[in-house]
């Protein structure tokens, strides 16, 4: 499954109101929904920060793609084909979690997710910083490690 071409799938609007969710809500649902399988709508809501409304839509366009099976009131659990999304999913990206480290800002959540094989993908790490900024977060620093080295895409080298 091509995984950018399935967010874009998913997250394009069709006519109406625009959903108050965006591509990384998709991935973050998958993610939770394969760790806490059955889960309701509303849990749901308070996991990801959004609106019922916006679960709601995001559960039945995960549903219109075959990623979730709605177990009636029970919530919802991936299908099959989810379950495959999800090991495609970890297999790229490996969720660490809240750190505690010192850092050149005093943010009082400091979070770590690392990506395999993305160091092409990333300039400066501008961009991936401007979407993080928009998705809410206060501050996003890209590290990446490659040969060896740990480097800030288009900066510096920091080995």
């Amino acid at each position: 499954m091509e995984l950018r071409r399935f967010l874009s799938s998913i997250a394009s609007t069709p006519p109406g109101p625009r959903p108050s969710f965006q591509s990384f809500h998709i991935l973050e649902t998958i993610l939770v929904i394969g760790r806490e399988a059955p889960i309701g709508r509303k849990r749901l809501a308070e996991i990801l920060g959004l609106g019922e409304g916006a679960v709601r839509t995001l559960i039945q366009r995960l549903k219109d793609h075959s990623i979730v099976s709605v177990l009636g009131r029970g919530g919802c659990a991936l299908s099959e084909r989810g379950e495959e999304l999800l090991r495609e999913l970890e297999s790229r990206m490996r969720d660490v979690g809240p750190v505690r480290l010192e850092l050149p800002w005093s943010h009082p959540a400091n979070y770590a997710l690392i990506v395999h094989d993305a160091v092409g993908r990333v300039s400066r790490g501008l961009e991936q910083r401007d979407e993080a900024v928009k998705a809410g977060a206060k501050a996003l620093m890209i590290l990446a490690y490659q040969g060896g080295r740990l480097m800030m895409p288009g900066f510096s080298d920091l080995s």
